[in-house]
């Protein structure tokens, strides 16, 4: 019995111990591919100084990370020896579309706005000519029905075929025409006829990279692929 006393006792006292704000204790690590800095981590969670690991607000750090517009995902993790990882997952660029007024946004695959620019500040994403899209802030998700169908349809690309694609242009009927890096267009339809043909879509790009095709366009609005030679 006044073994088991003095375990808990210990137990106590050690979890008091190690919880002091003058006690040094640990590392903290982020790891992913994000942007989010050590720093920032440290002020989201409230970490003192020095670093003690168990004083850390964990609770308030993942709801901040989780409610930041760069992060698509994070979590937290243990590691050996006395590590607190955060791994944290960046949102990735989809597209790039005109807003109204004079911006850019940057959008992620699932429509949030991950960066405001005055004009395409990189080649990481396609662009979208021809359409524009409501005024919003960064973290916002635009519920532009045109864009969310035409990410809709990229999201089922296999990651090396969306890397070719270069613009998206929009026109009067709504019709897309995807400009390759190529620089041949490929005319879809509508982003409804779009979801259709995209096994042609598919298709029709492993074969202009194979066979090295050249065509002023190709139009997939029809039954059957037409290529104009």
């Amino acid at each position: 019995m006044l073994l088991l006393l003095g375990s808990v006792a210990l137990l106590i006292a050690s979890y008091v111990t190690l919880h002091q704000p003058w006690l040094a204790f640990g590392r903290l690590e982020v790891t992913g591919n994000t942007v989010v800095t050590l720093d920032e981590v440290k002020e989201m969670g409230d970490a003192g100084d020095p670093l003690n690991i168990f004083n850390i607000n964990r609770k308030k750090l993942l709801t901040s990370l989780r409610s930041d517009y760069r992060v698509e995902k994070a979590d937290l993790a243990l590691g050996w020896p006395n590590i607190l990882r955060v791994v944290i997952t960046d949102r990735q660029p989809a597209l790039y579309v005109a807003m109204e007024g004079t911006q850019y946004a940057k959008l992620d695959p699932t429509g949030h706005i991950i960066g405001l620019a005055d004009g395409i500040t990189g080649g990481d994403a396609p662009f979208v000519s021809g359409w524009h899209i409501a005024q919003g802030e960064l973290g916002d998700m635009t519920e532009d029905e045109e864009i969310q169908g035409i990410l809709s349809f990229l999201r089922k690309l296999d990651p090396e075929l969306k890397e070719r694609i270069m613009e998206i242009h929009v026109d009067e009927n709504k019709s897309l025409k995807i400009y390759l890096h190529n620089g041949i267009p490929v005319i879809l339809g509508t982003y409804e006829n779009a979801q259709s043909k995209l096994k042609t879509f598919k298709a029709i790009c492993q074969e202009l990279e194979a066979k090295k095709i050249k065509a002023q366009y190709i139009d997939l609005t029809y039954e059957k692929p037409y290529i104009k030679l």
